[in-house]
């Protein structure tokens, strides 16, 4: 066997990285059928264009990682923040990236899915090596974000209930997306989605609009943030609904949902929480009061 057949039989044990990816194929302005399959809000989204390779690809891991021989446990030791691995989870198999999530139960480990953009808590027995021939295969999962809209209130971050509105538009609908803008260097898809009616296609930006969850980006746009009802804490940030950020949501840094946020925001600290998005600033040493 030749040295690199040898070495597309090795497993990946240490951090590797899969690169956020974008097919060469994209073309700015063309429309593509495209699957959602997790939305963190109207700004960060995860979607692919490869609907049937991912489908193929998927059925080919689970036919090589269900034989015995080819499952290579990862011990508790080995499980670090940003190794690739395969998880087994309700039967099928998917590459996934460890996060640095203490969770309370120890034989639990949170992980993100990368070809689906996906955050899952699994048991750790469920974590096995990959092998680096699969590694090397591009992720599927693409990064997008609805084009030229932001909150009604442009001030505030988007809402639980502006995520309801987005994900009821595309819920069970067949999609298409045009390519409005592509940032090659962040790896984001800049796009109007439209559900697919016959020989309709509907705008999901524009129903937003109309929905009046959402309004149009002007090319003058100069807002103050909003710091909510926490009058100590600031933003470091002026465009609040494109934060977190992509990284930092799939580096498990910060909250992975907005139900988590919500769940969270009264029990710690937003300079913890949100440490590059928030800092602060005690108003009563400031004013000199005690």
């Amino acid at each position: 066997m030749s040295k690199e057949g040898v070495d597309e039989l090795e497993l990946v044990l240490e951090p590797f990285t899969v690169e956020p990816y974008l097919p060469d194929s994209l073309v700015k302005d063309e429309l593509y059928e495209v699957k959602i399959y997790n939305v963190f809000d109207p700004s960060k989204f995860w979607l692919t264009t490869k609907i049937k390779e991912l489908t193929i690809f998927m059925n080919y891991l689970k036919q090589f990682y269900d034989k015995a021989d080819n499952r290579k446990t990862v011990t508790r030791s080995k499980i670090k923040k940003g190794i690739l691995c395969i998880v087994r989870r309700t039967d099928t198999y998917y590459r996934c990236i460890i996060q640095p999530v203490l969770l309370p139960d120890d034989d639990k480990v949170r992980v993100f899915m990368i070809d689906f953009g996906l955050i899952s808590n699994v048991d750790v027995c469920e974590v096995f090596h990959i092998f680096k021939k699969h590694a090397k295969v591009p992720r599927f999962a693409i990064r997008a974000c609805l084009a030229n809209i932001l909150p009604r209130d442009p001030s505030k971050a988007w809402s639980q209930t502006d995520l309801k509105s987005f994900c009821a538009l595309i819920e069970e609908r067949q999609l298409i997306a045009k390519t409005c803008e592509i940032d090659i260097k962040r790896s984001i898809l800049f796009v109007e989605i439209r559900t697919f009616c016959g020989a309709v296609c509907n705008s999901v930006n524009d129903t937003l609009i109309e929905l009046k969850v959402a309004r149009y980006i002007e090319p003058d746009d100069d807002f103050e943030v909003c710091t909510e009802t926490m009058s100590n804490y600031k933003s470091k940030v002026k465009y609040k609904h494109l934060f977190p950020t992509f990284e930092a949501i799939e580096g498990g840094i910060v909250p992975y949902s907005l139900w988590e946020h919500d769940l969270l925001k009264n029990a710690v600290p937003l300079d913890l929480l949100y440490k590059n998005y928030y800092r602060y600033e005690n108003n009563s040493d400031v004013d000199g009061t005690t």
